[in-house]
């Protein structure tokens, strides 16, 4: 039963033609508690997400699969338990323990979709390389996320409450790089699955 979700979102994909396919936009944020507009909550104004809520579909139940993030992360990537994909630390890489295992994104590419990403979707010690993100699963290399063009002391900032413009913080410029290829993707003649993790 906890992989219906994944399993009805593929078997879309099937029976479609490549005129019919939907774009899919996949968007996945770190600790954002369901604190919107979409989930009933007035307190905070979030107009732009609300809106692409009511076009998409929102989920209002989750669970962890495991409690380190490479194993959630394969989980959520492959639909599979974390004993199934062999992630369970931080350290294994899933297509060394199995090989075969289909990614979400894989499965689109596999069915006429391109495939393009940009944030920390995999952690990058549980796949092949850092820079590629499982290479397998992308029609368009992996955009390697930036951190923040701020420096503290010689270290780069990853989040903080600066007052700077979103694009010098690290999810604004993962976001600026989403929009960038969002609109590669969408001038291409075939559907797409874009996926932006903040």
């Amino acid at each position: 039963m906890k992989n219906l979700a994944i399993f009805l979102l593929f078997n879309l994909t099937y029976n479609l033609s490549a005129s019919d396919k939907p774009n899919i936009l996949f968007i996945a944020v770190d600790d954002l508690k369901p604190l919107l507009g979409t989930y009933g909550y007035s307190e905070v104004i979030s107009p732009n997400i609300d809106k692409l809520a009511e076009q998409g579909t929102t989920f209002t139940k989750s669970y962890c699969q495991w409690p380190v993030c490479g194993g959630s992360r394969a989980s959520l990537m492959t639909g599979l338990y974390p004993e199934s994909t062999g992630v369970m630390d931080l350290k294994t890489r899933m297509r060394d323990v199995n090989p075969d295992l289909i990614t979400i994104p894989q499965h689109f590419k596999k069915n006429g979709y391109t495939t393009a990403g940009v944030g920390k979707i995999f952690d990058p010690r549980c796949v092949d390389n850092k820079n590629d993100l499982d290479k397998p699963s992308w029609s368009i290399p992996y955009t390697k996320y930036k951190l923040s063009k701020l420096k503290d002391k010689d270290k780069k900032r990853f989040a903080d409450f600066a007052d700077c413009d979103d694009n010098e913080m690290a999810d604004g410029a993962i976001a600026e790089e989403g929009l960038k290829l969002m609109k590669k993707v969408a001038a291409k003649n075939k559907p797409f699955f874009l996926l932006i993790r903040q």
